[in-house]
């Protein structure tokens, strides 16, 4: 990765950061970047989970467990049970994101937050250039 490179995939990751704190200003995490790091390890927890649910490699009540877990730990990160964290979701399908925001949320639009092809939000999209 050329220093270039880094330097966008930065100001990426701290605008969609700037993004997320807006829509949960309650976050436990009110740095940008670092909130983003967070989702991103949580997000790639739940793609390890979902990919081994899916090759049959884990039972589907430990992956239920350990998605259940993980939906809490992304809720208790982004403000608690409130009535903005309602809309946050785990996908089971291993092909896209895991961390979602049901695309009913009309805030997705309202913050221009990352979204996939179905117009659901995604929480921790990689923002590393493609090589």
């Amino acid at each position: 990765m050329t220093k270039q490179e880094r330097v966008d995939m930065y100001n990426s990751i701290n605008r969609h950061g700037e993004k997320l704190l807006k829509l949960f200003p309650n976050a436990k995490q009110q740095d940008p970047v670092k909130l983003c790091k967070s989702l991103r390890r949580y997000e790639g927890k739940a793609e390890r989970v979902t990919v081994a649910l899916c090759n049959g490699d884990m039972a589907l009540e430990e992956g239920d467990c350990q998605l259940q877990k993980l939906h809490y730990k992304v809720r208790l990160l982004l403000g608690g049970n409130g009535a903005e964290t309602r809309w946050i979701f785990i996908n089971q399908d291993p092909r896209g994101y895991a961390l979602k925001i049901d695309s009913d949320d009309s805030k997705i639009q309202e913050f221009d937050l990352y979204r996939d092809l179905g117009g659901y939000g995604i929480l921790a999209p990689d923002f590393t250039p493609n090589t």
